[in-house]
């Protein structure tokens, strides 16, 4: 076959259907791939999976101030030059990438409103966690090219899409978009836009200071941590119970219970640690339980509500009624949960028992 000369039509109209080749590379999508799972192990110790990813290029950073307007964190990727690029964070990300970081499960709940200081620097170790992952992946790749991404890190938030899209150097972007799955469920999405050529090095100009020792920032961290929610677990017993037992068990049945496990309640955190330990009695008709040990409060305890706490020891003089159908975990949650039958058992009726 004779070959094609090089100024030939044809080579013209292949070149114009397989793109320039002369034109920059962006990171490959699967180095992405592998970077996102990484860092989601390293910073959020669950499963991330990048359900999809892509790719365009901007001619300027001006032209993702619409497409990013809507996410919860926008914010800027700084390097050790004057380079600059931006990464953003949808809602359902930032919950929970602070979800997992506070209370180690997903969130139930997906507020409608911008991330916060302490959300921001809760999802700075994931984002610069997938752009370190990103650049060594590639760094093994001979036909990317890492140095477009190399050395990026977040560095803050930015007070609106606009803002800081005026403030980058300009130039075209590479901007890559990612959907990812937090532990299964959760979604999420991501943002990075890279500049398509390094500047070269330099001090930045403007550049955040970083206030992370100083007690402003500290006093901010912790009133702003504090409002996270989390889950606590008031386990009343733990006992041993053979299979076939476990197999015969039905609703309606009673499983005795020692009369010291109402004074001896065990109140569990997350991942199981012990933060206290409380008595079981009832409140205004609910199933509750009286911290006895643990972490002193800020406040005072009483609510000023007016409801006597009943121990579940003086309610024992009750008449005994029967057991309400219906199943009952013996690890309490510390919820208020109303009691429509109430667990009161005589002195006569001892040993104690639970629902099931």
């Amino acid at each position: 076959m004779n070959a094609v000369a090089l100024g030939s039509p044809l080579i013209k109209l292949l070149r114009a259907t397989r793109g320039d080749p002369s034109a920059i590379k962006g990171p490959s999508h699967h180095a992405l791939r592998l970077a996102t799972a990484r860092a989601g192990r390293e910073a959020l110790n669950t499963d991330l999976l990048a359900e999809e990813v892509s790719h365009e290029q901007v001619n300027e950073a001006e032209s993702l101030i619409d497409p990013l307007d809507g996410f919860a964190l926008v914010g800027k990727l700084a390097s050790n030059g004057i380079d600059a690029g931006i990464f953003a964070v949808d809602a359902s990300g930032i919950a929970a990438i602070t979800s997992l970081r506070t209370t180690g499960h997903l969130p139930t709940t997906v507020p409608d409103r911008k991330a916060s200081t302490v959300e921001t620097a809760l999802a700075h170790p994931l984002v610069t966690g997938v752009i370190l992952a990103w650049s060594a992946a590639l760094s093994e790749d001979k036909d990317a090219d890492a140095r477009l991404i190399h050395g990026y890190r977040a560095a803050g938030r930015a007070s609106s899409a606009r803002a800081l899209a005026m403030a980058m150097p300009q130039g075209p972007l590479n901007v890559y978009r990612v959907d990812v799955e937090f532990g299964g469920s959760a979604k999420g999405k991501l943002v990075f836009a890279f500049p398509t050529e390094r500047l070269g090095k330099g001090k930045l100009k403007g550049e955040e200071k970083s206030n992370t020792d100083s007690a402003r920032w500290t006093k901010q961290f912790g009133d702003e941590l504090l409002e996270a929610p989390t889950r606590i677990d008031a386990v009343l017993l733990r006992r041993p119970i053979a299979v076939a037992e476990l197999r015969g068990l039905k609703p309606g049945q009673l499983l005795p219970v020692p009369k010291p496990a109402l004074e001896d309640v065990v109140l569990l955190g997350t991942a199981g640690a012990v933060i206290g330990k409380a008595k079981l009695g009832q409140l205004s008709g609910y199933r509750a339980v009286r911290l006895r040990e643990g972490r002193k409060a800020d406040g005072p305890a009483d609510t000023g509500s007016g409801d006597r706490f009943e121990d579940a020891q003086a309610s024992m003089q009750a008449p005994m009624q029967e057991p309400a159908q219906e199943e009952v975990a013996m690890d309490m949650e510390l919820a208020m949960v109303p009691d429509e039958e109430p667990a009161m058992i005589s002195d006569d009726a001892m040993p104690m028992a639970l629902d099931l």
